[in-house]
């Protein structure tokens, strides 16, 4: 908005926000309340639903069925899963949702604290944020780091090689596959800044990958096969 019209409109910029989150967002959690009953109910033999089965599976760590009532759906459908309800049945992507609506509300707040042209707005703004800032965990206000940096890169020029910037990221996926770090988030953290070279670092290539149409074909429904991919796979295997 600042770049097209020069100013900075909430209403347009909620109403934008939400008209590209929400739909497809408040649907996949009409479909887990559609296919999760009926699997975890008739097709739980294998015991996805509610660790039923032998060995560990390490993207089955919840009984989903304790997670399949009324209260997460309610507490799903204002962004409050991982802070005050479990997500929603078997839809655990979905945590990735409530740290990303956030982000897009408390960063336009914090900016907004130093930017309001008048007193008023910028005293409003301090307060929404602090009072999302004591709310959110403490995992969300982590990870935020992250989508800021990512953020940020979009208005940076190159300033890394290309090859360094790859060695950095394979160099962090083998460690942190091969190693127990007692810091917190340190694999995550490595993963996340070597990833943003590599992005630094694509800004200076000369043409587009091969495959860039097929991305971009791509891109323009992932948002939406994201939302529903695990239910429907769990279901289907189930099934």
């Amino acid at each position: 908005q600042l770049q097209i019209h020069g100013k900075f409109c909430w209403k347009e910029y909620l109403a934008d926000r939400f008209s590209r989150i929400y739909p497809a967002y408040f649907g996949a959690l009409l479909l887990v309340a559609l296919l999760d009953p009926v699997a975890s109910k008739y097709l739980n033999a294998a015991g996805l639903y509610d660790l039923g089965f032998g060995a560990p599976i390490p993207t089955i760590p919840f009984n989903f069925s304790e997670r399949l009532n009324l209260a997460s759906f309610l507490g799903n459908t204002v962004f409050l899963q991982t802070i005050y309800f479990p997500v929603f049945g078997s839809n655990s992507p979905l945590w990735s949702l409530a740290y990303e609506w956030w982000y897009y509300l408390l960063f336009p707040l914090l900016c907004s604290v130093f930017l309001a042209p008048q007193k008023m707005g910028k005293v409003t703004a301090l307060l929404l944020s602090v009072v999302i800032l004591g709310v959110l965990t403490a995992d969300i206000l982590w990870l935020g780091i992250y989508w800021l940096a990512g953020a940020a890169l979009s208005k940076t020029k190159q300033a890394v090689a290309t090859l360094p910037a790859w060695i950095s990221l394979l160099a962090a996926l083998i460690f942190s596959r091969t190693q127990e770090s007692a810091v917190p988030r340190l694999e995550d953290s490595l993963i996340a800044l070597a990833y943003c070279l590599v992005l630094n670092a694509a800004k200076g290539w000369d043409r587009r990958l091969p495959f860039s149409p097929m991305a971009e074909w791509g891109a323009s429904f992932s948002y939406s096969v994201y939302l529903v991919h695990f239910p429907i796979i769990l279901f289907t295997e189930s099934a």
